[in-house]
């Protein structure tokens, strides 16, 4: 399974990525643990950096997200845009770091977590986008103890 994933994402890294050579200041709002029946608010931070043609247009990227009962994940890795029909794109992430189960009833198993996620960029005018949002985060069993959760949000993805 791990292999057929990394094979999928690294296709998907050849591929023509959407045009946009700008860095992106990322702000976000959703729900976490949204399998489960405990159910959380989050909020996160993102910057990602312009992307690198030398390295299949890849966004080296930065993301800060915190649950309203303190929890909190800091990771670092890389994300690929996808140029749609028109000015709209979709686009993948991969990114490693480091958990706080703060007050959260959820435990994943480790402080260690990759974050992977999918999403839809819908264009605005200004140069902004409306992003929408599905990701996963787990320790791909590193640890004995590993449930991963899901997290729905939609982002506010700003140029600099």
């Amino acid at each position: 399974m791990r292999i057929s994933l990394l094979a999928i994402v690294l296709c998907a890294l050849i591929v023509t990525s959407a045009d946009a050579h700008e860095k992106h200041l990322v702000f976000g709002a959703g729900a976490i643990h949204i399998l489960d029946s405990n159910s959380g608010n989050v909020i996160a931070l993102s910057l990602e950096n312009h992307q690198l043609d030398e390295f299949w247009s890849i966004r080296p990227s930065l993301l800060l997200m915190i649950e309203v009962d303190g929890s909190a994940y800091a990771g670092a890795g890389v994300r690929k845009d996808f140029k749609l029909g028109g000015q709209d794109s979709w686009g993948v992430s991969l990114l490693a770091g480091y958990y706080n189960q703060g007050n959260s009833e959820v435990d994943l198993g480790s402080e260690v977590q990759f974050y992977s996620s999918i999403n839809y960029d819908y264009y605005l005018p200004g140069k902004t986008q409306l992003r929408l949002q599905l990701a996963h985060l787990s320790n791909s069993s590193i640890s004995s103890v590993n449930p991963g959760t899901e997290i729905l949000s939609v982002n506010w993805v700003v140029p600099y």
